[in-house]
């Protein structure tokens, strides 16, 4: 596991823990599930970077 997706996954836990103690309601836990990322971020190359803005049309 990587340092970033150990951190999501404990701010994952930790918002949930406020929740079954009742210090956030329902509609704030999802608010803040939306705001944190999904363990399935892509790794990307610098081509691959490069590739992405070719074909979005930002690259010089």
């Amino acid at each position: 596991m990587t340092k970033q997706s150990r951190l999501f996954s404990e701010l994952h836990e930790t918002v949930q823990g406020l929740h079954n103690v009742g210090l956030i309601d329902k509609h704030r836990l999802q608010e803040y599930m939306e705001l944190l990322p999904s363990q399935n971020i892509p790794k990307y190359t610098s081509d691959g970077v490069k590739e992405l803005d070719f074909r979005r049309g930002i690259s010089p």
